[in-house]
């Protein structure tokens, strides 16, 4: 059985660049191998698309915004990434969260309705509101 984990915009976009930690990079290599699996929350692809667009940097580099649609279809075409909206349970939990902002909100809650092992993400306001398991090393 596939180990499930949530990932947030940057996670992906480290992913993109070749820049995540050591611990995070197995993480993605055995998603690679069919041993682990991702939930992408859809306002996740909205901030990806929104930060590419930008021609925003990620650790120094930018991503061309001519490679946009091939990583959107792969998001959504790779069988180790699952894309999920908020279903009404979702709803529930985003209601009780207690972080502030309404794009952390919608990450969470969706990763915790979906169950994941831990969130992936650098957020600080997501670790430090511990209503979720998260990686960063």
């Amino acid at each position: 059985m596939m180990t499930k984990y949530g990932l947030d915009t940057v996670a992906i976009l480290r992913y993109l660049t070749g820049s995540l930690p050591p611990e995070l990079d197995r993480i993605f290599t055995l998603a690679e191998e069919n041993k682990n699996a991702f939930v992408v929350p859809s306002i996740v692809i909205g901030e990806l698309i929104y930060t590419i667009r930008k021609g925003k940097e990620v650790s120094g580099k930018q991503i061309p915004e001519d490679q946009l649609e091939l990583i959107i279809s792969t998001l959504f075409s790779s069988s180790i990434f699952s894309i999920c909206d908020l279903s009404t349970t979702g709803w529930e939990i985003f209601m009780s969260c207690n972080i502030p902002e309404l794009h952390d909100r919608m990450i969470v809650a969706t990763c915790k309705q979906e169950d994941v092992v831990a969130l992936i993400t650098s957020d600080g306001e997501i670790t430090a509101s511990n209503e979720i398991p998260v990686i960063w090393k």
